[in-house]
């Protein structure tokens, strides 16, 4: 028999809990064990309650009870079938660790064994913790802790004595009695250990009497999965990737932000309404990052019970006019500039004649003009003046992977973005710029621990290098800004705040994308089919604009407007005001409704 620490994980079967950056449960996969709970942080009714109804003795006998055994074996002639066990705590702890359930001869010599060699390795105190810890209570549930949050959502240190009483009858049948399908039958046998509380000392009829009459709350658990299964898988396999695979019962500290995440998730299904459903789902991806790459909302698709499929890592798709950003990038770091003139008209290039989506021309206008109503001749004939190799070098050094190398052919409508990415590099790379120039690191876990505490893994510090000039990051900030300002990214307003991005379309409509930052946080945003058919003119400006500004508002609430450096505060005109003092009395009046944030961006 190993030591306390040993006898926690041992036969452990694989469970994976995820916390939030407070520590917070998310989630749980596989079994629940929940966290370790010290005697001397519980209630003394609540291992009181287990000692009462389990083993009353347990502190007088040396790991088998001769007298529980003896009444035991009694009881069962007289019955003439088996209908009372008389095993002891610490012969529980032993066959819940190292035995099954069958009622056999061999097994209970067994578990007598082993509980003496428990009691002599172990003191009482931490036989009667572990027992606490590792005892099965019922939907999954496998310790106090866990049953404590499961069935009441509260920790084994809040139980009351009412609560205490009624997990503490849960061993007996912890799957017929658990009070999620049995409250009935659970509440019975509650009432049976509160009796043998008041027999042992323990408690007074009074508190007997005064836990009866309270009403047990069962609470019903949300399925997380939905809202958090993509960002779930993504948190294993960087877990499993730092601790190995093999290693069991993982606690992994996660750096999504709940309340952005759930944003997310439900934007994405109200923004696509029915045309999320059907035999042919118009699906969406979602990503956002902070300012250190730490992931605060992660969503691969519109329902994780419908598809495993994470379109933010593994869809590649063509990022259409989000592309143009490296393009434009690339122009300013070789000496155009964002005043600089050029003609939109019909061009010729290698053969290849780009168009733009309205068909027609504006002739001379600014790039920064071209950029923010996102003119595809003017991005075309940039690419090709600076060379389409020094623009996939740019996306390649800001973080987007699969560009072609410097000694191959670079076709020049990768200005337009025909090269296939995810969306996972996109919002990566856009990142660079919220940074003021600084690569980031994208990771969604921080910290992986077992149950039990000990700490399997911390993320260790990263040394951002520098990509970008800082005058750079800051033409782009204006540029990109005027596209959210004036440009076709309007729809990714959200009031004052300083927010820029570029909007995207590929051909036939069958991607659109937004891509956007402040200075806290960058976020991405996908919409299309799997079977990349046509979704009918649905531009970046629409849809993926629309849930761009739903997550962000939540995820900047309460917090300052950060300025952009070299972004171009806009200037409102005295109607504009008045509208916006409007809209926000609305919003005073009647909260803020997803109809009133659709108004104001009718309106603005």
């Amino acid at each position: 028999v190993p030591d306390a620490d040993a006898l926690w994980a041992v036969n452990r079967q694989q469970s994976v809990m995820f916390v939030d950056r407070d520590g917070e449960i998310l989630g749980v996969r596989g079994p629940y064990y929940g966290r370790r709970a010290q005697l001397s942080e519980l209630p003394d009714y609540v291992p009181q309650a287990f000692l009462a109804i389990e083993d009353r003795r347990f502190y007088e006998h040396e790991g088998v009870d001769r007298m529980a055994v003896l009444r035991a074996l009694l009881a069962n002639l007289r019955a003439g079938e088996t209908v009372q066990g008389g095993s002891t705590i610490s012969q529980q702890l032993a066959r819940n660790l190292f035995l099954n359930r069958r009622q056999t001869l061999n097994r209970k010599l067994r578990e007598m064994v082993l509980a003496s060699r428990i009691e002599r390795r172990l003191s009482k105190d931490e036989i009667l913790e572990l027992y606490l810890n590792r005892v099965y209570l019922g939907e999954q549930a496998y310790g106090i802790d866990a049953a404590a949050r499961r069935y009441f959502g509260k920790t084994a240190s809040e139980l009351t004595l009412a609560e205490a009483a009624l997990l503490a009858g849960l061993p007996k049948a912890p799957s017929d009695l658990a009070p999620t399908g049995n409250l009935e039958g659970a509440t019975e046998r509650q009432h049976v250990v509160l009796e043998a509380m008041v027999t042992a000392g323990f408690i007074t009829p009074e508190q007997r009497d005064e836990a009866r009459a309270q009403r047990i709350r069962i609470i019903r658990r949300p399925s997380v999965e939905r809202a958090m299964g993509y960002a779930f898988d993504l948190a294993v396999e960087q877990a499993r990737a730092a601790v190995g695979e093999n290693t069991p019962d993982l606690v992994i500290q996660m750096t999504v932000d709940r309340d952005v995440q759930q944003a997310a998730a439900d934007s994405i299904r109200r923004r696509l309404g029915n045309r999320a459903f059907g035999r042919r789902p118009l699906q969406a991806a979602y990503m956002a990052v902070d300012r250190t790459g730490a992931i605060v909302a992660l969503v691969g698709g519109t329902d994780y019970n419908t598809s495993k499929f994470n379109r933010v890592t593994q869809a590649q798709r063509q990022p259409g006019s989000t592309f143009k950003t490296f393009v434009y990038t690339a122009a300013i770091e070789a000496g155009l500039d964002t005043e600089d003139v050029r003609y939109d008209e019909p061009v010729v290039i290698d053969g290849w004649r780009p168009r733009n989506y309205d068909e027609g021309h504006r002739g001379a206008v600014t790039l920064r003009t071209a950029f923010a109503l996102s003119i595809n001749t003017v991005a075309a004939e940039v690419g090709h003046e600076i060379g389409p190799d020094r623009v996939a070098g740019v996306a390649r050094r800001l973080g987007v992977r699969g560009m072609p190398e410097r000694n191959q052919f670079v076709p020049p409508s990768i200005a337009l973005g025909s090269i296939e990415t995810t969306l996972w590099d996109m919002t990566s790379a856009f990142a660079v710029f919220m940074t003021g120039g600084y690569r980031v690191d994208p990771h969604i876990i921080s910290r992986v621990t077992n149950s039990a505490g000990q700490e399997l893994y911390v993320r260790p510090p990263y040394q951002a290098p520098r990509v970008l000039d800082a005058e750079v990051v800051n033409r782009m900030n204006s540029m990109m800004g005027a596209v959210v300002l004036r440009g076709t990214g309007a729809g990714a307003r959200i009031g004052d705040r300083d927010v820029a991005g570029k909007t995207g379309t590929s051909s036939d409509w069958r991607d659109a994308w937004f891509v956007g930052y402040s200075a806290d946080y960058t976020a991405g945003v996908w919409v299309g089919h799997d079977d990349f058919t046509s979704m009918g003119r649905t531009t970046g400006g629409t849809i993926p604009a629309q849930i761009w500004a739903d997550t962000m508002r939540v995820a900047h609430e309460g917090m300052e407007n950060h300025p952009l450096p070299g972004y171009e505060q806009p200037v409102r005109s005295p109607q504009e005001v008045e509208m916006a003092s409007f809209f926000d009395d609305l919003a005073e009046a009647f909260g803020e409704s997803s109809i009133i944030e659709d108004l104001t961006e009718i309106f603005n």
